[in-house]
């Protein structure tokens, strides 16, 4: 490994450390090393592969992984907890009309009072010949937490499902993982995103050696010949499964910028 190898391994760790994403990480190492930006890729993609650095990576990980008291059973647990956690569904309960009188809309007693008064109001502003009682219509006491009425006429029986809060100190390490995001809204209601359960059982499954990993589409050079891409192309189809191995392929001939066709295609 010669000098600029050895420097490029040790930038490379270094981002790593910083928490850069690894595409990102190759990339700005192969610049701090020398490498042009449009070529710094394709490099670095070469350059991690290398047994040398390979190593030096693997032994920086391991280190860096001692140190934060990370194991392969911590890791297995953390994505089995995220690909078999389920979050608690939001509640059903009666609708406004399962125990109303008559099956009509039912009040809570605060929604009760409050249109009390601005049925009064109203009234007061009118002419006592033109003045109508209040229609308190199914009458008080909504309750959501009722089971819904089995012959209710509006909601036959389903119910309605109504905003729950979730104590994130009652999820599990699962659960609290799966979460990817929280957005508050603006009336106050809260929307989770969730981590992609069938990539964490496919990860899972991996680390078990129960599958193969996934491995990422080489970058291709557009300044390269055809031939040297179509091999890498093809490499990668046959380590992925996609492919098996036949006859030699024939490489036809090819218009001016196919080349950076098919690294675009790729990239996609």
């Amino acid at each position: 490994m010669n000098n600029r190898q050895q420097r490029f391994a040790e930038q490379y760790v270094a981002l790593l450390a910083q928490g850069k994403r690894k595409t990102e990480a190759m990339t700005a190492a192969a610049i701090a090393v020398g490498y042009s930006p449009k070529t710094a890729l394709h490099a670095a993609s070469r350059l991690v592969n290398k047994p040398e650095i390979k190593a030096i990576t693997e032994r920086a990980i391991a280190k860096r992984a001692d140190r934060l008291e990370v194991n392969g059973e911590a890791v297995m647990s953390y994505w089995h907890g995220i690909a078999t956690c389920e979050i608690p569904l939001p509640p059903v309960g009666a609708c406004r009309y399962c125990w109303g009188i008559d099956h009509q809309y039912q009040y809570t007693q605060d929604e009760a009072r409050r249109a009390m008064r601005k049925h009064t109001a109203d009234q007061l502003k009118r002419q006592p010949h033109e003045r109508v009682p209040f229609d308190d219509l199914g009458g008080e006491g909504f309750d959501r937490t009722k089971k819904p009425h089995p012959y209710c006429p509006e909601c036959h029986g389903v119910g309605k499902n109504y905003p729950m809060v979730i104590d994130r100190d009652k999820l599990t390490p699962g659960q609290r993982a799966s979460i990817d995001a929280i957005t508050i809204q603006k009336d106050g209601s809260v929307t989770l995103k969730m981590r992609d359960r069938s990539r964490a059982m496919e990860n899972l499954q991996s680390l078990m050696g129960m599958i193969q990993p996934r491995k990422p589409l080489e970058v291709l050079d557009p300044n390269a010949p055809i031939e040297e891409n179509v091999n890498i192309l093809l490499q990668t189809a046959i380590d992925q499964g996609l492919a098996t191995l036949g006859r030699d392929a024939t490489v036809i001939e090819h218009d001016a910028g196919a080349t950076e066709q098919l690294a675009d295609a790729a990239a996609d």
